[in-house]
């Protein structure tokens, strides 16, 4: 039996606990880091450097979409965060349009690699990084 703010989890699902009153769940504030300046992006367009073949058709473009939190089992955040390419690798067909198979991912140029996981890695910034970053380059374009 466990017990949260009001509730007992007896027999597989909440009860209401006579001791602290009624049920009520748990209350989520969050106050924004920053303001909301960065706008995620849903997806990235790249075109490969050395188009897949499948069968007679060429992929020159493959279309890479965020990832939902269903999408990211099985994989540590640690390994993405940290660029680890198998990560991403095992990640891409989850991901990717047209949906590419192992085989096909594993056949990748070192080039197509560095692009992809550069791009996948954005999704997995935090909106205070892309401001930073966003910082760096008009200051570095500033000064050009």
């Amino acid at each position: 039996m466990v017990l949260l703010r009001g509730a007992v989890w007896s027999v597989g699902r909440w009860r209401s606990s006579p001791a602290t009153g009624p049920f009520q769940p748990p209350r989520i504030t969050k106050a924004p880091l920053m303001s909301d300046t960065t706008t995620p992006v849903a997806s990235h367009t790249i075109t490969l450097d050395f188009p897949i073949k499948r069968g007679a058709t060429e992929i020159k473009e493959i279309t890479v979409n965020r990832p939902k939190a269903l999408q990211l089992m099985g994989l540590s955040m640690r390994d993405l965060m940290g660029t680890q390419v198998s990560a991403y690798l095992e990640l891409l067909p989850r991901v990717t349009l047209p949906p590419l198979i192992e085989q096909e991912i594993q056949e990748l140029e070192a080039p197509d690699v560095a692009e992809i996981v550069g791009v996948m890695r954005d999704f997995f910034m935090t909106k205070a990084e892309q401001a930073m970053f966003q910082t760096l380059i008009e200051d570095r374009l500033s000064k050009a």
